[in-house]
């Protein structure tokens, strides 16, 4: 989605830029000079006014001439600023003042929001992004798993607007919802374009401590991602992966860890992208490409579903096991049935969760044991099966429908929500050993979960022991 920017030149000799999508790129903090000064000089003084709200920026004593070079360059900065930090969704746009005929004296932040507001809105953030990513920071994955976890989890959680950008495309220019285009709107509305998504990947990527950038293409107009792992850099387009409708649970994986020539075989047909280095061919051909379920951790393995083989398999240190079967059939009409396999894959951290066409089941990974958890009542439903599931926060999304072809408001008519986190049938019990009998009674440490919740011993629920002499 690109950003157009527009110059104003007023009486009062002041530049104003509002940034609505735009997608040009200068290097990085590099010794680029405007009139003598460091790029990175001046965009180090921008950014530090911008965290702090800071309405004018003085920049007269750097004695930088104006010129519509160094307007336009002042301009590829600010964008640099957003493009370095996603959390600077704050900025709205920004004004340039000048003396006439001489310096460019001031630099004038606008802002969206107030810094309450602001503060709010990264508090709402920060929370989901914890939730996101706790479960794997500071584990022993590997970069590349811990990259295709936070793949996954972003196109699991979060829809592409496509409703906005087609009556965008048809002329309506008010018709992008400005959060679709940042973090906020991935994690907290759960919308967004390629902006959104991009900068949601960078945001977590460098939470794990792991080196990612934006890449742009005005060819394309479009934006993803590169990312440096062992040394060697991949580009990652998580919006590219979410499909277009949007099935839950779905998350494909044709753009995940290629070089450039792969991607450009891959539909990104253009010269101008802003980052060509990845060139490690190493990911191009890899099997999660033929993946079309997200990735789930648990208890240091990586579990996937291979719908070629109606399967679940773990995945960890490149080494792939087949677990269990989830075949079945998702039938069109008494005796038609559609050709392939439908199940997704979900995990609430303490065990796996699949669907079949007509339930939800749990798969716990150290019994082997299947158990269904959740039937819909299917009376007055003809022909219809789950097509799309994931486990959230405590509940069971899933979309009943009859047909694996889905439309622009399939979702809206046909997702479905069930929360568990209130029924104790699904608590997980932890903490249980086997212990030596010593002629006294013997007790253990348990821990009741029930969704994402850890149940209070004695007010939540209580621990009998019979037999215990």
């Amino acid at each position: 989605m690109k950003r157009i920017i527009s110059f104003i030149l007023s009486l009062l000799i002041i530049i104003s830029a509002t940034p609505t999508l735009n997608f040009t790129v200068l290097a990085v903090k590099t010794q680029v000079l405007i009139d003598g000064v460091d790029v990175g000089v001046l965009q180090n003084k921008l950014e530090d006014a911008a965290e702090n709200f800071q309405k004018t920026v003085d920049i007269s004593s750097l004695k930088i001439k104006f010129s519509q070079t160094n307007a336009q360059k002042i301009d590829d900065i600010f964008y640099n600023i957003i493009d370095e930090n996603p959390t600077f969704f704050h900025l709205k746009d920004y004004s340039i003042a000048y003396l006439e005929g001489g310096d460019i004296t001031t630099i004038t932040f606008n802002y969206k929001h107030t810094k309450t507001q602001y503060f709010s809105m990264m508090s709402e953030v920060e929370k989901i992004a914890d939730t996101l990513i706790h479960d794997i920071k500071g584990k022993t994955l590997s970069d590349i798993e811990k990259a295709l976890l936070v793949h996954d989890r972003i196109a699991v959680l979060c829809e592409y607007d496509y409703e906005s950008y087609e009556k965008f495309q048809n002329g309506d220019k008010n018709a992008l919802p400005y959060n679709i285009f940042n973090i906020y709107g991935v994690l907290i509305d759960n919308i967004a374009v390629c902006e959104g998504y991009a900068y949601t990947y960078k945001y977590l990527m460098e939470k794990l401590g792991i080196k990612t950038e934006v890449c742009k293409s005005d060819t394309l107009g479009h934006m993803w991602n590169v990312v440096e792992i062992d040394g060697e850099k991949y580009h990652v387009d998580v919006t590219y992966d979410d499909p277009v409708y949007d099935v839950t649970g779905k998350v494909n994986h044709n753009f995940f860890m290629l070089s450039t020539s792969a991607i450009k075989k891959n539909g990104h047909n253009a010269n101008d992208f802003t980052n060509k280095e990845p060139d490690s061919t190493k990911y191009d051909n890899y099997f999660w490409q033929d993946v079309n379920t997200q990735f789930c951790y648990l208890d240091g393995k990586l579990y996937y579903i291979d719908n070629s083989e109606a399967s679940i398999y773990s995945y960890h240190k490149n080494a792939r096991t087949k677990i269990t079967s989830v075949y079945d059939k998702w039938y069109k009409t008494d005796t038609i049935y559609y050709i392939g396999n439908f199940s997704k894959l979900s995990s609430d951290g303490e065990r796996l969760y699949y669907n079949l066409s007509d339930a939800i089941y749990s798969y716990n990974v150290d019994t082997k044991v299947k158990t269904k958890v959740y039937e819909p009542d299917l009376s007055g439903y003809n022909h219809f099966s789950i097509f799309g599931f994931k486990a959230y926060n405590g509940s069971f999304y899933y979309d009943l429908y009859n047909s694996n072809v889905y439309k622009s408001n399939t979702k809206r008519l046909f997702s479905k929500v069930y929360n568990y986190s209130h029924d104790i049938k699904y608590a997980y019990i932890s903490g249980i050993k086997d212990k030596t009998y010593t002629g006294k009674p013997i007790t253990q440490t348990i821990v009741v979960n029930l969704g994402n919740k850890t149940l209070t011993y004695g007010t939540e629920y209580t621990c009998v022991y019979s037999n215990n002499k």
